[in-house]
């Protein structure tokens, strides 16, 4: 739905820009102005005054709601995570107390992506381990 959404913006965006890009690049005919001031058929009219900051605003409006469809199509592909900080404490500190294994059992070799913060650490302690202990021994809980 999202896509569909971001899609919608990117057409109205584009279809908001057109008049504005053509009022800058040719100006307005004069027959144009009659019809959009919807002046009867007897009408002359013999000159146009165009005013382009509207032009311009537009077309900055048009450009910044067509970037914002772009950003959205692109976010809706990005893979959906949660944060851990929604997990329950329990399984935090499960996660935290098997990081906290393999990083005692690895001889203190870490891969980039498995470095403990200081909140894996607190939740280590909680779950009985000690992050800090390169042994990999379970301290009793009371």
């Amino acid at each position: 739905a999202s896509r569909v959404l971001a899609l919608l913006i990117a057409v109205v965006a584009v279809a908001a820009a057109i008049p504005a890009v053509r009022l800058l690049i040719a100006g307005a005919s004069d027959s144009e102005s009659a019809a959009l001031a919807e002046l009867p058929a007897r009408a002359q009219v013999s000159m146009t005054d165009v005013s382009v900051l509207p032009a311009i605003v537009t077309l900055v409006g048009a450009v910044c709601a067509f970037a914002a469809a772009v950003v959205s199509i692109r976010k809706t592909f990005a893979p959906q995570v949660l944060s851990s900080k929604y997990d329950a404490p329990a399984v935090r500190r499960d996660e935290v107390a098997r990081r906290a294994r393999t990083t005692a059992s690895g001889a203190g070799v870490q891969d980039e992506g498995e470095d403990l913060t200081e909140r894996m650490m607190w939740d280590a302690l909680d779950a009985g381990e000690d992050p800090t202990d390169e042994s990999g021994t379970r301290r009793s809980s009371d």
